[in-house]
């Protein structure tokens, strides 16, 4: 660091002039150069890193020049390499986002006077390469919220008395399933001997925060048996498992859930082969040996504990299937319970399960006999350890390449063990079949075939690299088949058989009824969904037919998640087909949805009995629901109004976005004026349409909006709502009663304090895309005030409108000190908030512009103006913000301007929503307009005279301009695919972008100008072909596939796009973009 500072002085002798001999000007100047050979930054949560970045400043490293004259000036520069990386929880490998990239910052700020100038130059010394992946953004786009929400303390973890018994931060936990007490020592730079015992935990978990955070802060374990020898050391940064020498065992660092705000890190002490328990039934579990003979090894119940502590949570909603009398099982306290009540350890935070173990059966499985001690119990959604002794594997193979053989029966029932079967890593899924016995006049039990328990035993297999390869393998128990019911209404009645060709046989036909929203495990399903295939059929309730066509699953269509078929199904015999969704979910479930409802909220009378037709037939309807056919996008419904004769036809607008008009068609409605029955034709949006109609009881004008269903209570099923509406609604946001009257009508509307209302008009001829309105207002007061300027009820009238509503004719309105208050007009707002081809106005008293008078010298008054004529004089006292308004703010000749008068002068404003200041020297105070909050000020101030000889020193300030400069010669964006293989799919290459922000005080603007010079899209997917070998052969392209999927054609040297955007400052809630250009080249 050098600092120079040097006087710049010329020879003074006594003869020179008297302003020769003044003091000379001083310079002052430090010039810093500092070097680094990298810094790296690591952002982390409390347990593990999530992003790290690479810096290294290449020579000479951070330089920082300043001096003083002729004016100040600061620069600084650098040039660094940098790179990101974020931590990969699919593979726990760093993965790079940025790869390196050499580029450089540049700081320019300099003073001259008052003015203040500011450039910052970021620019590009080699291409930039970024490598998008869904897990990559997926963590980048959660962490980075997180992290800076930290920053601020707005979120700060706050344990108040009555939750502090529920709440638990801890970070760091341990469940050991071993049945064995193992060793545990913390690697620590701090300290040496870091060792603690772990006894079997079950689902009662154990701290471990005191040795792996403060004050220890320990980096990694080592796990043993007592007395034995240590394992490789396990890493507490990432996930990752080791195998503990001389035992059959394995300890697991896993992230129970990633995405979890306040996540946590498990160790998992256990075996490399576990069991879950993925039915709604308490099941036990028996090991046996290569001769299927029993294994007299004991299981107690802390070799199993709750899944959820590993992030196995349960399925929601779930009952029991009465076809085999299982909801007789016994109830106790279930495994979630236990867990959320042990005093030992940690609590859950699943799902409580109505059902758990109690255990009845013994080693024999007989009948009557008692629990054994040798029986692994697994209470629904747990998870337990196969004893070491169980495990089965070749000599001298990797611990994690292990087999067991087990049978498994329902808990507390009259149900046999299963064939012992052999299951772990790389097993085929298995069925399982748990007969039914008959209890015998000696207590003993016969198994019969009849009314079995069937269930599936999947293996998955989970490889851990890091510290060491190591494979771990989960066996799901699942029932066979599960059917999930997410209809919005009624039951639902499944038919269900294997697929045996082109038809089922009757007698293969089993049926089962799922309540609405509800999941249901059927265990009397014989076959394996995935190798066999399954057909089913289905009726809305009982009473309803049965879908004529079934629906085919192959063993093919269930490999992979996400097969669909669709039935017609009918609420009546004489009635309309709706498209009911079967789409498999994953494994062996299947789920019922209709992808399309129709909703009526338009708040018609009962006299007028609204229903939705497909082909003349009524739809499946109940509780306001009506269910829609699977192309009611494409076809069209009939609207049929019952009890009111149609007076016109209908005119039915179609959108495809909130943006784009798509089409206009117009057809008749069919009309009986007999039956007083109207029938419009109406066909389902992707976005909104907009619907008018014409009865006797008056004109409608309604909207068909649709929108998405929260995925989650609808148990996972993508289904929109089609919600029949008026189009306006009128509310009253203030406290006190307004009244309403529509533009070219007598029948007045009385609004009380928070009502809303529908109205309805008779739409134009050529209006009927948009159709707007217009109404007046005015509150019901004393003395009472002038009806409203027109509000302007349409699509682009959106915002909110300040009124001066004046005083009734013969009332006074000046504003003598005695009358102040009587006759002075009042100011209220009306809101216009379009929704997607609804509108909602809302009135309420006061305004968005408001003037205060701050100054002790002044008075104030606000005049608005509307076409330069005075509409009111409205007095500002001091210290109180006033609102004010406008006539007709509507109006397209509204200039929203106003004139200030302070101490009897008139200072004209021409636009208030335009930030400004403006100096008043002869009455020594500031008017400016800005925003504060919501709110537009109109401000009056005092301002000091300081300085030597009466001078005024001014607060204007100086002009000051600020500068953002992008550079990059070259882009290269990489998107990358995880499932099912990791491969690049796109690669997006950008040639010389250049972006430029620029504001500046004195225009009081903004300026943005953004340029890409080439652009092209690659197809990095195997198969695509190069230009050199598309151009061999005309033929060749009916072959093959170019590898360039989109390229700009730069005719002319012309730029791919060219964007400029000015925005002008506003203190309203208005945008002001006086000029914007924009310009692309042709695509290829």
């Amino acid at each position: 660091v050098a600092a120079e500072p040097t006087v710049e002085e010329d020879a003074v002798t006594g003869n020179e002039p008297a302003e020769a001999q003044e003091a000379p000007a001083r310079q002052f100047i430090v010039s810093m150069t500092m070097q680094f050979d990298s810094l790296d930054l690591t952002l982390a949560d409390s347990v593990v890193p999530v992003m790290i970045w690479h810096m290294r400043w290449t020579p000479p490293g951070l330089q920082i020049y300043r001096h003083r004259l002729p004016h100040p000036m600061l620069t600084m520069a650098i040039d660094f390499n940098l790179e990101v990386e974020i931590l990969n929880p699919r593979n726990n490998a760093w993965e790079p986002l940025i790869e390196q990239f050499h580029g450089g910052i540049q700081v320019e700020r300099e003073s001259q006077d008052d003015d203040r100038n500011m450039k910052v130059t970021i620019s590009g010394r080699e291409q930039l390469l970024l490598n998008l992946k869904p897990t990559m953004l997926q963590r980048f786009l959660w962490f980075m919220p997180v992290m800076l929400t930290g920053l601020t303390f707005e979120q700060d973890l706050v344990v108040t008395s009555s939750d502090a018994a529920t709440a638990d931060v801890s970070k760091y936990r341990v469940v050991n399933l071993c049945n064995q007490t193992l060793e545990l020592e913390f690697k620590s730079c701090h300290r040496t001997n870091l060792r603690t015992q772990i006894e079997p935990t079950g689902s009662k978990w154990e701290h471990l925060d005191k040795w792996v955070v403060s004050p220890y802060f320990a980096r990694a374990l080592v796990v043993r048996l007592p007395g034995g020898q240590f394992s490789e050391p396990l890493s507490l940064e990432h996930d990752g498992a080791v195998a503990v020498p001389d035992s059959g065992m394995v300890a697991e660092l896993l992230t129970p859930s990633p995405l979890d705000r306040m996540q946590h890190r498990m160790l998992l002490l256990g075996t490399s082969l576990r069991l879950h328990n993925q039915t709604d039934l308490p099941l036990e579990v028996r090991f046996h040996t290569v001769d299927t003979e029993v294994l007299a090894i004991p299981c107690p119940s802390n070799m199993s504990c709750d899944g959820a502590l590993l992030g196995h949570f349960p399925k929601e909603h779930v009952i029991h299937d009465d076809a085999l009398r299982l909801s007789q099982l016994p109830i106790a306290a279930s495994s979630s319970a236990r867990a959320a009540g042990s005093s030992g350890g940690g609590s859950s935070s699943s799902v409580p399960v109505a059902v758990a173990v109690t255990a009845t059966g013994g080693s024999g499985g007989g009948w009557g006999e008692e629990a054994s001690e040798t029986t692994l119990a697994l209470p629904p959604n747990s998870v337990g350890a196969v004893p070491a002794p169980a495990l089965v594997r070749e000599q001298g193979a990797d611990v994690g390449i292990s087999h067991a053989w087990l049978s498994v029966r329902p808990a507390g029932a009259d149900f046999a063990f299963c064939v012992p079967v052999e299951l772990g890593a790389s097993a085929a899924p298995r069925t399982l079949r748990c007969p039914r016995r008959r209890p015998d006049a000696d207590g003993r039990g016969e198994a019969t075939t009849k009314a079995s328990v069937h269930l599936v035993a999947e293996s998955r297999v989970h490889k851990v690299a890091v510290p060491s390869p190591i494979t771990l393998t989960t066996i799901a128990v699942q029932a066979p088949l599960a059917l999930v019911n997410a209809l919005p209404y009624g039951d639902l009645v499944v038919g269900y058989g294997p697929k045996m060709g082109e038809q089922t046989p009757t007698h293969c036909w089993q049926e089962a009824r799922i309540p609405c929203l509800k999941h249901l495990n059927l265990y009397n399903f014989p076959g394996n969904l995935m190798q066999d295939g399954i057909t089913i059929r289905a009726r809305l309730g009982a009473g309803a037919p049965m879908s004529r066509s079934v629906a085919h699953f192959g063993p093919g269509a269930l490999r992979e998640p996400g097969a669909m078929r669709t039935l017609q199904m009918k609420q009546r015999h004489d009635g309309a087909a709706a498209g009911v969704v079967i789409e498999h979910v994953d494994g062996f479930e299947l789920r019922f949805s209709c992808p399309f409802w129709f909703v009526d909220r338009s708040g018609l009378s009962e006299s007028l009995a609204l229903k939705l037709l497909h082909k003349g037939e009524p739809l499946p309807q109940e509780n306001g629901i009506t269910l829609l056919p699977s192309k009611c996008l494409e076809e069209d419904c009939e609207l049929v109004v019952k009890g009111a004769a149609a007076l016109a036809d209908c005119t039915h607008v179609m959108l495809a976005s909130s943006r784009d008009l798509c089409s206009c068609t117009t057809s008749g409605g069919k009309i009986d004026r007999s039956s007083g029955v109207a029938s419009y034709k109406v066909r389902m949006p992707p976005n909104f349409s907009i619907l008018t109609i014409k009865t006797r009881l008056g004109p409608g004008v309604f909207c068909v909006q649709a929108e998405d269903v929260n995925r989650v209570d609808m148990l996972g099923a993508e289904c929109q709502v089609m919600t029949l509406r008026p189009r306006l609604i009128l509310t009253n946001a203030s406290e006190h009663q307004i009244e309403v009257t529509p533009f070219q009508e007598n029948n007045n509307l009385i609004l009380g304090p928070g009502e809303s209302h529908e109205l309805h008009w008779a739409v134009r001829s050529g209006d009927e895309e948009a159709p707007s309105t217009s109404i007046y207002f005015r509150p019901v007061c004393h003395p009472p005030c002038q009806w409203s300027g027109a509000v302007v009820c349409s699509d682009a009238a959106a915002g909110s409108r300040p009124f001066l509503l004046l005083a009734t004719p013969g009332t006074r309105i000046d504003v003598g000190s005695r009358s102040l208050g009587f006759g002075i007009p009042q100011v209220w707002s009306a809101e216009v908030a379009p929704v997607r081809g609804s509108l909602a106005v809302s009135f309420r008293a006061g305004s968005v512009f408001a003037a205060v008078n701050r100054s002790v010298r002044v008075k104030m008054m606000v005049r608005p103006l509307d076409c330069d004529r005075a509409l009111a004089d409205i007095p500002v006292p001091h210290g109180q913000e006033v609102d004010y308004g406008w006539t007709r703010p509507f109006h397209v000749s509204q200039t929203y301007s106003v004139d200030a008068v302070i101490a009897g002068k008139k200072y004209h404003i021409d636009d208030v929503r335009r930030t400004r200041r403006r100096y008043v020297p002869s009455l020594r105070v500031v008017v400016a307009i800005s925003r504060v909050g919501t709110r537009t000020l109109l401000t009056v101030e005092d301002y000091e005279v300081i300085g030597q000889q009466g001078q005024q020193n001014r607060p204007e300030g100086g002009k000051s301009t600020m500068q953002v400069d992008l550079k990059l010669s070259r882009l290269g964006v990489s998107l990358i695919e995880e499932v099912p293989q990791p491969r690049e799919l796109l690669y997006v290459h950008l040639d010389l972008i250049r972006l430029e922000w620029r504001k500046v005080s004195e225009s009081d603007t903004k300026q943005l100008k953004f340029v890409i010079s080439d652009v092209q899209v690659d197809c990095q997917l195997p198969g695509r072909v190069d230009a050199e070998r598309l151009d061999r052969s005309l033929n060749v392209l009916r072959q093959d596939r170019p590898a360039v999927i989109l390229a700009n054609c730069g005719y002319g040297d012309r730029m791919f796009l060219k964007l400029l955007i000015e925005q002008g400052a506003t203190s309203s809630t208005d945008i002001m973009i006086p000029r914007a250009e924009i310009a692309v080249d042709q695509l290829d």
